[in-house]
């Protein structure tokens, strides 16, 4: 299974530099990117009203400014979205905060990978959720 991925991070270089890797890597079959926190709710709710699929994985910058994505994450538990629940959330960052780490986890985060090396940690996401594993412990590179 090669996944679909929504990255949010209002880094524009890094966004360049991480869709290209991951599109040929093999790991992924697309890329979308999202500038922030609404953008990609936005996104997520016009995906789900034309019927296209949803992405596989989030991975979010968490220290966004505006909309953080702690609180993306609560204002993704609330879409009214089918399937939703099948979606990984993985925390992107360049933050080595602990308490980071523990808010993470507590909004839903299964996965928080270091900045810059997304491809990595995000082969391990992706082998984890193809042996569909419902706990999966989280990563941290």
């Amino acid at each position: 299974m090669k996944a679909r991925v929504l990255l949010v991070d209002n880094d524009t270089q890094l966004n360049k530099i991480n869709e290209k890797i991951l599109l040929s890597s093999g790991v992924v079959s697309e890329v979308h990117i999202a500038r922030s926190g609404p953008e990609a709710l936005q996104y997520l709710v016009m995906r789900e009203e034309r019927g296209y699929p949803l992405p596989n994985v989030i991975v979010m910058e968490i220290l966004l400014p505006g909309m953080n994505g702690f609180e993306f994450a609560d204002a993704f538990a609330g879409l009214p979205i089918c399937g939703k629940h099948r979606i990984e959330l993985v925390a992107f960052t360049g933050s080595s905060n602990p308490k980071d780490r523990e808010k993470a986890v507590a909004r839903g985060f299964k996965h928080f990978l270091s900045k810059p090396y997304l491809l990595r940690g995000l082969r391990d996401v992706i082998a984890h959720m193809r042996t569909n594993d419902t706990h999966v412990p989280m990563a941290g590179y």
